[in-house]
């Protein structure tokens, strides 16, 4: 393949984050590839660029979090060519509880809504970053921009990624549940594409509730900041029958009983997915927008669809780390970039 592949380590500095960056760096060139290595902070000229993460603002991080995303905003406004894009899992992610933070707010039923009492400490639940797989894209990461694009060559994932990660099969679609699911996400995710997501979780539930009588429990990130939270509560205080879920609880025991699941483009439709809980995805970045409604007035009704293809094509964006350094990602990744012209 004649090309120079230019693998950005500056998009990130974790190691266990480099290691993948830098495993596509010798598979490639132990096949004759013209890759490089690139540690700097500035974009540098290549016919495919290699990063980890996706391009988002950067405002409300910290610094070197914040420096690591100017980073790749840069390489991809800049880079004219195929870019690869490396991240998370989003099959068999680790979800560990944090350090206390005295930031969230204690939940305490009224006869209308689940309000808010700040008080010193909450657990804070994350996703661990023990990586046994690495998640990849090509062009984008997500379901409309490249997220599946390994899918073209790579068909039969989802045995081996079960037996890897000892994944079960999703459980059987649900015939009850007594309330819906309304999901939140890190403000400025990637994933968002600029979407104000307290905005968005404001007006979808206000479109729920004149929907359906069943109860509506609204579980905002864990990581939101205490004056949205606060502004939440505000906007929705006057409808009855809705919950507040501040994150104390994992993603399975807020799916316990739930009828179905509302999101915008969150991780989290996967776990509503394989737990039998149907999901509405308003966004085509989500990862199962093909399998999922795309409006709330589906609500009651929601769409069971088969699921067999779509874990085919989930499993075929994620690889071991093994896979990483025999070679098996720089192959798939090559025969992809070569059936595409």
């Amino acid at each position: 393949m004649s090309m120079m592949i230019g693998i950005f380590l500056g998009s990130v500095r974790a190691r266990h984050k480099q290691f993948a960056l830098k495993a596509i760096h010798a598979t490639a060139a132990r096949q004759g590839v013209n890759a490089n290595l690139f540690s700097g902070d500035h974009y540098q000229p290549c016919d495919v660029a290699v990063i980890w993460g996706f391009p988002k603002p950067e405002e409300d991080s910290g610094k070197q979090v914040r420096r690591e995303i100017e980073i790749r905003n840069r390489i991809v406004q800049e880079h004219r060519g195929i870019i690869i894009y490396i991240d998370a899992p989003l099959l068999g992610r680790k979800v560990v509880r944090t350090a206390t933070s005295s930031r969230l707010a204690k939940v305490v039923r009224t006869a209308t809504v689940r309000s808010m009492e700040l008080f010193r400490e909450r657990p804070l639940f994350s996703t661990s970053n023990d990586h046994s797989h690495f998640r990849i894209g090509i062009n984008g990461g997500f379901n409309d921009d490249g997220g599946f694009g390994l899918y073209d060559v790579c068909q039969d994932r989802w045995a081996r990624l079960q037996a890897d990660l000892d994944l079960t099969e999703p459980k059987p679609y649900r015939a009850s549940g007594d309330h819906i699911l309304l999901i939140g996400q890190v403000p400025n995710d990637a994933s968002l594409r600029g979407t104000d997501i307290i905005a968005w979780l404001i007006e979808q539930a206000k479109l729920i509730s004149s929907m359906t009588e069943r109860k509506l429990v609204i579980r905002p990130h864990p990581l939101m900041r205490e004056e949205s939270l606060r502004f939440l509560q505000a906007e929705l205080a006057c409808i009855p029958s809705i919950e507040i879920d501040t994150g104390f609880a994992s993603i399975r025991q807020a799916l316990n009983n739930a009828w179905a699941t509302v999101t915008l483009s969150s991780g989290a439709s996967i776990d509503s997915l394989f737990e039998g809980v149907p999901v509405i995805a308003t966004s085509s970045a989500s990862p199962a927008y093909e399998v999922a409604d795309h409006d709330v007035a589906c609500i009651e009704y929601p769409t069971l669809y088969d699921r067999g293809l779509w874990l085919n094509k989930l499993a075929s964006c994620q690889w071991s780390r093994e896979e990483f350094k025999n070679g098996a990602v720089w192959d798939a990744l090559a025969r992809t970039m070569k059936a595409r012209g």
